[in-house]
């Protein structure tokens, strides 16, 4: 542990402090009024009640590149009562670019020893746990196990991992333990800040990685929900699916994987930076540094948010072009003006629906949320039309 708990002989101001109380650092004990107000800021956003329910959170990330570095940096600096950081690999001098903590004096060690290094610097009053190691299916539950003196299992579960296997593999064990969970998808070749989104893993289009953890879940048994509603009474309910939540882009990859050179394929993979796992990809990804920043900055957010008990509603799929919207209303007009006028009428005739682009994007994404508003299956890929609810109604 980087930091531990109190001890039995604390002053009574720590004692009077409750949720906002300094703990004890390996060197340091912060005053009480001095972490008060380090976190001043959050008690003032989220209030007295929903900033004691952060401090009194547990959460476990896991990666801590790029996209983790970043998501833990923030939870250690909003104060959560513990956290366990898990990472097998070591930082590289390519992965400066990226790394919310690490430098050049941090080359060579592990990513979890920089990370705890940092949270005894930044934030000794929350108690850490910094693991060395991979995640797999074998002891995914015990890095899920509770923080030493504490019974209670994490409150939340946070994914950085970049390998579809693991993160699965980490994923199933969560839904197994009834563990709420975030999950970041591909962050790597991306650039645009517009195209991120929030949204539950069963509705994360265009994105490869999206759509490849959930095919791996489903191999193991673990439904992301999204299923459509059982319209037949006599129908089986759809099976408990995992609570997980995904920050990921919709933008299409800017760039490709490199190729390896000739003295890279003669050293292997250990030899720039590649990890020599079966499942691993091998080839170098690009990567802007501030893409997997923005990733782990909306991961905290979101984190922080669900913790305090107001929790952030993203949409969960990326805003209809314009040309589908006024494809869309061109249709619903042609159909509603044939309907009432009769069937060789033209789409200018129906002179009644007061509908906009806007409204468009409005009814599909933010009331429906993107799915079929009858079935509610996911209309990604599907058929697409806007038709009227009361059939029976006529226009003005």
């Amino acid at each position: 542990l980087v930091g531990v708990a109190p001890s039995d002989d604390d002053d009574d101001d720590d004692d009077r402090a409750g949720a906002g109380a300094a703990e004890l650092s390996p060197t340091r004990r912060l005053p009480a009024a001095m972490v008060n107000e380090m976190l001043s800021r959050h008690e003032a956003f989220f209030g007295a009640a929903g900033h004691a329910k952060v401090r009194a959170a547990t959460v476990v990330v896991f990666g801590l590149g790029g996209v983790g570095s970043h998501c833990a940096a923030m939870l250690l600096r909003a104060g959560v009562a513990g956290l366990r950081m898990v990472d097998f690999d070591q930082v590289s001098l390519s992965s400066l670019n990226r790394h919310a903590v690490a430098t050049l004096a941090d080359v060579g060690s592990p990513k979890a020893a920089c990370m705890g290094t940092f949270a005894a610097a930044t934030a000794p009053f929350v108690r850490v746990d910094a693991r060395v190691a991979m995640v797999t299916a074998e002891n995914a539950e015990a890095l899920l196990a509770p923080l030493e003196g504490s019974d209670a299992k994490p409150d939340l579960v946070v994914d950085c991992i970049d390998d579809v296997e693991t993160k699965a593999a980490l994923l199933a064990t969560c839904a197994r333990l009834g563990i709420k969970a975030l999950s970041a998808c591909g962050a790597g070749a991306k650039a645009d800040p517009t195209r991120w989104c929030v949204a539950p893993l069963a509705d994360a289009v265009h994105d490869p990685l999206a759509a490849k953890l959930r095919w791996a879940l489903g191999k193991r048994g673990v439904t992301v929900g999204g299923a459509e509603l059982a319209l037949d009474a006599d129908r089986p309910a759809p099976p408990e699916a995992i609570d997980c939540t995904c920050v990921y882009s919709h933008e299409p990859p800017r760039v490709g994987l490199l190729p390896l050179t000739d003295q890279q394929i003669k050293e292997g993979a250990s030899s720039f930076g590649a990890v020599d796992v079966d499942h691993f990809r091998v080839r170098v990804m690009p990567v802007l540094g501030a893409a997997p920043a923005m990733a782990g900055q909306a991961l905290a957010s979101v984190a922080l948010c669900g913790l305090a008990g107001a929790p952030a509603t993203g949409k969960p799929r990326e805003a209809l072009s314009k040309k589908l919207c006024l494809k869309l209303l061109e249709s619903l007009r042609k159909r509603e003006a044939r309907r009432e006028l009769g069937p060789k009428v033209q789409p200018v005739a129906c002179t009644w629906l007061d509908c906009g682009v806007d409204d468009a994007e409005y009814v599909v994404n933010d009331v429906w949320r993107g799915r079929c508003a009858a079935t509610r299956r996911k209309l990604d890929r599907k058929p697409l039309v806007l038709c009227r609810w009361w059939r029976s109604l006529r226009p003005p």
